[in-house]
């Protein structure tokens, strides 16, 4: 069985919206082998643990005022990991430029309130499935 681990991004402008998402991934009984990450600190060295176990996802809570800093950070982790890691974004920011997230780096952008869509999203990736 391969194993899947999610890890969000927090910062504390988005620790609310990672709790809402968190809330309705547990809620979702297809997704209870996900190994949920959400570190103060995400560092390199937490996704290469990741990326060693299985598949990894990871997702970013976009607020415009942070582009700059997390457009940064997914170049720092696609020049380490390549595509062996989904990036995933959400948030304010992404639901207003989704294609602006998608040409700097992630593979998947969800619009809108993600509590129902993003759980969807990931059981697709976690299977295989085409979207």
């Amino acid at each position: 069985m391969v194993s899947h681990s999610l890890i969000f991004r927090t910062h504390s402008s988005s620790r609310y919206s990672v709790a809402a998402l968190i809330g309705a991934l547990e809620l979702d009984e297809r997704l209870v082998e996900l190994d949920i990450q959400a570190p103060l600190d995400l560092s390199l060295k937490s996704i290469q643990n990741a990326t060693e176990k299985g598949h990894t996802m990871i997702a970013h809570s976009v607020m415009s005022t942070q582009t700059e800093r997390v457009y940064g950070e997914v170049q720092k982790i696609r020049e380490q990991f390549g595509n062996d890691v989904t990036i995933i974004g959400g948030g304010a920011h992404a639901s207003i430029r989704p294609k602006e997230l998608l040409a700097n780096g992630f593979d998947y952008v969800v619009v809108g309130e993600g509590e129902v869509v993003f759980p969807e999203l990931l059981w697709y990736l976690m299977n295989g499935k085409n979207l």
